[in-house]
């Protein structure tokens, strides 16, 4: 264990970029630019349509790559942790069922 996250999590990460990785860039890369060339086609809808999505592929990856994978870390850890216990109140045992904080 290293800082409160376990090896095989350190591992388990980065791998499973090593593998879907490349398969999520060329995908990416053969959509945005399918998407681009037909934001040259001239008609004016299916221009700001394939624009728009091609953009928003773009975004879709830099997302994927970043943040999806920090969530799946986190979760990972705490699937790792046993931690499912969202709440817990003053005395540190389980909020009372159906108990809502506001």
């Amino acid at each position: 264990q290293r800082g409160g996250v376990t090896r095989p999590l350190i591992r388990s990460v980065p791998r499973a970029l090593q593998l879907a990785g490349p398969a999520i860039f060329l995908s990416t890369l053969t959509n945005v630019g399918a998407f681009s060339i037909g934001a040259t086609s001239g008609i004016p809808g299916v221009d700001e349509f394939c624009l728009a999505t091609a953009v928003g592929l773009v975004w879709d990856f830099l997302l994927q790559i970043t943040l999806f994978v920090a969530f799946l870390a986190l979760d990972a850890h705490r699937v790792d942790t046993h931690s499912t216990e969202v709440e817990k109140d003053e005395r540190g045992g389980n909020p009372p069922a159906g108990s809502v904080d506001v």
